[in-house]
């Protein structure tokens, strides 16, 4: 965390110097040249200091360590701020294209000058050295608010480029583009900012896992022998480099009690210094009886009509007095339409009519 602190620092300090010096510039040369265009992308500079300055607030409150109340640290403040800059960048948008509108109604004539389209130049390739620098940080530390400060970058360059485009037109041919150029720079602001807060409250709202966290730590497991199986692998995500996750793991039920327990706890402890995902395991016994594999083969000749249906965790659960499968079916299958459970329960019943099995259904 003290790492993390000193990262947003430094990329604060630099985000704030670089967009403080980009907002003059473009503040200056937009009054000069009576261009809407450049005026609009040098208050949006102008919000990338104060995006800035929320990095430097927030990360400092990130790295707070956890305490009574937050047991799972304050990592999610950093997604917080995310939100914060995307609503700023929308906000700035919709100021920003009403006035673009109201130079379409209104136009002005613009100044006509090499230096002006020089000057926009320069600022594109500081702007791509931002981006780049944001973006070692970003591929360093993962951060959402960084990933968001690239973004903003490579979308200041798009916008760069198509202002001086417009101004180039209006020098050869006469055609006075600004107030149109302004409401395209302006919509490509909300639109940025929007999908950075669709992002961050798909995390915030409960998204699943990085895909490549996931495989890592099902490799793991997959790789130790007595782990007949894997499934329920879940990551919750409480900030940048915190992850806590929860998996089911399927062991021979004949296994000594104690053995397990030992097994599992040296599987979370491997998992957690591999990297850094601090997970419970949750054994669930296989058994091998003549019955068991018969309603394991019923199981998987129904499942092998749909693509992407399992099953794990078929037991006899003595406490019940009958027997227990989990099905996991994905979102995209209408149980209505196809009622898999039904068919499953129906080709067990044709087997034996006198078994009675608990079907549970997980979607993924």
């Amino acid at each position: 965390m003290d790492t993390l602190k000193k990262t947003g620092f430094k990329v604060s300090i630099i985000g704030i110097i670089v967009n403080t010096i980009l907002c003059v510039i473009k503040l200056i040369i937009g009054h000069y040249s009576k261009s809407i265009a450049i005026v609009t992308d040098g208050f949006d500079n102008l919000s990338d200091v104060g995006n800035s300055l929320m990095i430097l607030v927030a990360y400092r409150l990130a790295s707070k360590p956890a305490d009574k109340d937050h047991p799972y640290g304050h990592g999610r403040i950093e997604n917080m701020l995310s939100q914060a800059i995307s609503l700023m960048i929308m906000s700035v948008g919709v100021t920003l294209l009403i006035s673009s509108v109201k130079r379409i109604l209104d136009p002005q004539t613009l100044i006509q000058d090499d230096r002006i389209i020089l000057m926009i130049i320069v600022s594109i390739l500081i702007k791509l050295g931002l981006a780049y620098y944001y973006y070692r940080i970003y591929a360093s530390t993962k951060l959402n608010s960084i990933k968001a400060q690239v973004s903003d970058s490579l979308s200041d360059t798009a916008r760069n480029l198509v202002i001086i485009v417009s101004y180039a037109i209006t020098l050869f041919t006469g055609w006075n583009l600004d107030g149109y150029i302004g409401v395209i720079v302006s919509v490509m602001i909300i639109f940025n900012g929007f999908r950075l807060f669709s992002e961050t409250s798909s995390i915030l709202v409960g998204k699943t896992g990085d895909d490549s966290l996931i495989d890592e730590i099902s490799n793991i497991l997959s790789g130790q022998k007595q782990i007949l199986g894997v499934h329920d692998l879940r990551i919750h995500s409480y900030g940048p480099m915190i992850n806590y996750a929860s998996a089911d793991v399927e062991i021979d039920g004949d296994l000594n009690f104690m053995k397990v327990h030992d097994l599992l706890d040296t599987l979370e402890e491997q998992i957690r210094n591999e990297t850094g995902v601090i997970i419970t395991l949750h054994g669930d016994p296989v058994s091998n009886d003549q019955r068991t594999r018969r309603l394991r083969e019923i199981i998987k000749e129904t499942i092998s009509l749909y693509d992407g249906v399992s099953y794990h965790d078929l037991h006899y659960n003595e406490s019940l007095s009958c027997y227990h499968v989990d099905l996991s079916i994905p979102y995209a299958y209408d149980l209505k339409k196809n009622d898999i459970v039904k068919q499953i329960s129906d080709a067990i019943h044709e087997y034996e009519k006198e078994i009675d099995i608990q079907i549970n259904v997980d979607r993924h």
